[in-house]
């Protein structure tokens, strides 16, 4: 379709398309359809603009609202029907991840979601996720960082390209969106869970937003767009500046495995602005892959400036960051590391293990340490498999999550796993500790492990996350047994 022949709304989200780079004529795409009246509006635009055979619809069951669901598949599958635009549904399983990484429901629906999104995407070999979100989703996510706390890129907003991702409709109100549809005959679901006030952003939609609009400028939203849009500009300009002082005071250091360390001079980074010197914290952080924290960055700041201030003390200081990273500094060098195992969060590097077995498949390997064998079958069934062996000495897991080689090795100082009763993360030495385990067993008791994720502990109990389903036809056996039983 020409451009001449689009429809008002659609001609301005194709503008925002080409001068934005976001999709070529012939890309496919796949597009978030929750129902509502942003996704909905969205799947309309992009078949106008693109052919619909371009297009995969996508709705995501998130299990919070099952009386809803019903609904919203059959009246997404008619819009798909009559536009021709192929539909796929998938579940998620929102609360399970919530309980088991202690997110909230919001977090763990949104990480889950975009989960699912680049999984059908990868599938379909489509060039981009579509995702609806307005302006009036862009106001909303300033307060939230506000009322939560952010820096300049925060407060710059949602990108309308993020690597895969595109919003189209960033630029456009949902005033704009919903009268397209009122335009066209096409009506959408409502979604019970946008009136629930237990979540931020409904409170500010639908509390503090009239408030602010009732009470202080009717023109509210338009100011922070605009403020958003400043903060922008400023933004990309001390990210460039930032990257090319980044670069000249930081090098990297890979060991080849995934001790990747980021270091720092100190002199270099305490002669920058400080506002410069933060955000190059910023980026050791990113790069570390851990979230920047205004609190950690400030004593960082603070450690290097008393450390300048007195050179007789050559001692390492060092400080613990989440998820295992740790930051050390000696001799005017600060360094950014992850010594620990995966996993681990907490204490020093981990002394060799001292024993490590790959496992290319089935079959029997000695575990002298503790006097044991470990005895790998690999079983076919003919039927579903309904039993599972999930503790004992005797464990069963599933092939099909598997991969060889995998590897028998004792536990790490700090790792975790999900054991199957609990559902949900433990540490093994205190799994050892509720279960009695020996003192001077615990540190060569074995695991089998694949990519650097606990499969079991063995002659104990499997991890959850590698049980038997209802399909699972290939079993792998996993026996612990007396190594002279086998003489």
């Amino acid at each position: 379709m020409t451009d001449t022949e689009l429809t008002p709304l659609a001609q301005a989200v194709n503008e925002v398309i080409n001068r934005h780079n976001l999709a070529a004529p012939d890309h496919r795409m796949v597009i978030g359809v929750s129902g509502g009246s942003d996704s909905v509006g969205l799947l309309h635009l992009m078949a106008e603009i693109f052919s619909a055979a371009q297009l995969v619809a996508v709705y995501v069951d998130h299990g919070l609202r099952p009386g809803e669901i019903d609904e919203e598949k059959r009246a997404i599958a008619k819009i798909c029907a009559a536009l021709g635009v192929t539909i796929r549904c998938v579940t998620v399983a929102v609360n399970e991840l919530a309980e088991e990484e202690h997110r909230s429901i919001e977090e763990s629906a949104r990480i889950l979601r975009y989960r699912a999104l680049e999984g059908i995407r990868k599938e379909e070999q489509a060039h981009h996720i579509a995702v609806g979100h307005t302006a009036d989703d862009q106001v909303e996510e300033f307060f939230i960082r506000l009322i939560r706390g952010s820096g300049l890129k925060g407060f710059a907003g949602m990108q309308i390209c993020h690597g895969r991702i595109i919003r189209p409709l960033l630029l456009q109100t949902k005033s704009e969106v919903k009268s397209y549809l009122q335009t066209l005959g096409v009506g959408w679901c409502l979604d019970s869970s946008n009136l629930d006030r237990r979540f931020l952003r409904n409170r500010i939609r639908l509390e503090l937003l009239p408030m602010l609009r009732k009470e202080f400028n009717p023109a509210i939203d338009r100011r922070v767009l605009n403020t958003m849009d400043i903060i922008k500009n400023d933004d990309d300009f001390l990210e460039q500046f930032t990257a090319d002082r980044f670069r000249r005071c930081t090098s990297e250091e890979n060991d080849g495995g995934k001790n990747k360390k980021i270091l720092v001079q100190s002199n270099a980074l305490l002669s920058e602005h400080p506002a410069i010197a933060r955000r190059i914290l910023e980026k050791c952080f990113w790069a570390m892959a851990i979230r920047p924290d205004f609190e950690q960055i400030t004593t960082i700041t603070t450690m290097l400036e008393n450390y300048s201030q007195d050179r007789r003390n050559q001692a390492v200081c060092e400080l613990h960051l989440p998820d295992g990273v740790r930051l050390y500094l000696k001799e005017d060098i600060l360094v950014f590391s992850r010594p620990l195992a995966e996993g681990a969060t907490r204490g020093s590097a981990p002394a060799p293990a001292p024993y490590r077995l790959m496992v290319e498949g089935p079959g029997c390997y000695p575990v002298a340490a503790i006097g044991k064998t470990v005895v790998l079958t690999r079983i076919e069934a003919d039927a579903p498999a309904i039993r599972v062996d999930k503790t004992g000495t005797v464990l069963s897991v599933a092939v099909d999550n598997l991969q060889f080689p995998l590897e028998i090795r004792p536990f790490y100082q700090g790792e975790k796993f999900t054991p199957f009763h609990l559902k949900k993360k433990k540490k093994i030495a205190r799994y050892f500790n509720e279960k009695a385990i020996p003192s001077r067993l615990r540190s060569s008791w074995p695991l089998l492990v694949h990519d650097n994720e606990v499969v079991a502990v063995i002659g104990l109990e499997i991890d959850y996350r590698f049980r038997l389903q209802a399909t699972s036809r290939t079993i792998l056996q996993i026996e612990l047994v007396d190594t002279d039983s086998l003489k």
